[in-house]
């Protein structure tokens, strides 16, 4: 394989990216995360500036087993000429100026390669760059050794303007409609606020007390004009549960949905009728954020904008916090809970100074949070928001 590599390189050092005309990465994850997998995709958007506007494909093998997310999250985005469900030994990488390999697994990639193209490349008959972009697109624990060269002057590109991306999901007028149509089928009138409420994270510590969410959701719900869209994985079992919890009269107030496959689940957050979206630290929160940064960015008014609120508390990993996941997301109401002498405060991330957004030390749980702060932000934003 060193005689490859060897002649990889060598190509590599003759590419004129003013001149490359097709690029494609090929992807392929073992694990699966909405809000990391947002943020990887976000570089679509500077790799096509980069090549001076490229068509960039992007291809997924049809095994994979998050293919559905990765889809979903895909869809209609204009960086992307065109994505590709295809095995490596089936992709005319011949065809390509630049390929760039995100992966768990660039050594399988490299055999593949190898096999079908090593004496094409050997004979110097083929021009196409390699290059590995898996530390740019593949979650740390999921990225095994890099076989591929880098592309440092396209890694410092990304790196130089990773503050002013800002993460957009593309969501069709088609789509939009959808969703409007859906509510309506469910019974929301145009005087209702729809608010659309998230209840669960990828760990129970990245969550509310179960006191203080049911508390918040009641306070919520007894509001003349709120309906809730609570998006579930079992109807039954969630209704007898908030039922036990809120009471028939408040629960009355809540349509349960069935999941209906991310991009459906995604698209419902999009409707008109929606007003608020409140939850964890999670990707569909990253989704909303995506939605309306989109829309904003094409000319929606700041008054048709839901308030978005997601509330956080301390993260596992020390490169992790508030601010790595929401300092760039201008629409988003980021909460955390902080202490101040000894104090507990509500904080808004973007309110805070740049020394306090990314101070770890003084940030408490998400168990600290008490049904009396969140009922007030979230009434006085609300007020604030549709006063007009």
């Amino acid at each position: 394989m060193h005689t490859i590599l060897n002649k990889i390189l060598e190509n590599n050092s003759l590419l004129d990216r003013k001149k490359v005309k097709r690029v494609v990465l090929v992807y392929a994850q073992k694990l699966f995360y909405i809000g990391d997998t947002c943020f990887m995709l976000d570089n679509i958007k500077p790799c096509n500036s980069f090549f001076a506007k490229a068509k960039i494909d992007l291809s997924f093998t049809p095994d994979d087993k998050n293919l559905a997310g990765l889809q979903a999250l895909i869809k209609n985005n204009p960086y992307a000429n065109s994505v590709t469900i295809s095995e490596w030994e089936e992709l005319p990488l011949e065809e390509y100026d630049v390929v760039f390999c995100a992966m768990s697994d660039e050594a399988k990639f490299l055999s593949v390669v190898e096999q079908k193209y090593g004496a094409l490349l050997a004979e110097g008959k083929m021009h196409t760059a390699f290059f590995s972009l898996s530390k740019n697109f593949i979650y740390p624990v999921d990225r095994g050794v890099a076989v591929f060269p880098d592309y440092p002057e396209l890694v410092s590109f990304l790196k130089e303007g990773k503050e002013e991306i800002v993460h957009e999901l593309y969501i069709s007028a088609e789509e939009k409609d959808w969703a409007n149509q859906w509510y309506e089928a469910q019974g929301v009138k145009n005087e209702e606020e729809l608010y659309i409420v998230f209840d669960s994270a990828s760990m129970r510590s990245k969550v509310l007390r179960i006191d203080t969410y049911f508390r918040t959701l009641h306070w919520l719900l007894s509001g003349e004009k709120a309906r809730v869209l609570m998006i579930c994985e079992n109807i039954a079992e969630k209704k007898a549960l908030y039922t036990e919890c809120l009471g028939e009269k408040i629960v009355s107030k809540i349509i349960f949905a069935n999941r209906q496959g991310l991009r459906k689940d995604i698209v419902l957050m999009s409707a008109d009728c929606v007003k608020m979206i409140f939850g964890p630290c999670t990707g569909l929160l990253h989704c909303a954020s995506g939605i309306y940064n989109y829309f904003t960015a094409n000319g929606m008014p700041a008054h048709k904008v839901p308030l978005i609120i997601t509330y956080t508390g301390r993260y596992p990993h020390a490169v992790e916090n508030a601010y790595f996941w929401w300092g760039n997301s201008p629409l988003v109401n980021c909460l955390l809970m902080k202490n101040f002498s000894g104090k507990p405060q509500l904080c808004v991330l973007n309110e805070l100074d740049e020394h306090e957004k990314r101070e770890t030390a003084n940030v408490l749980e998400c168990k600290d949070y008490s049904a009396e702060m969140l009922t007030d932000f979230i009434g006085k934003r609300l007020h604030a928001a549709y006063a007009y």
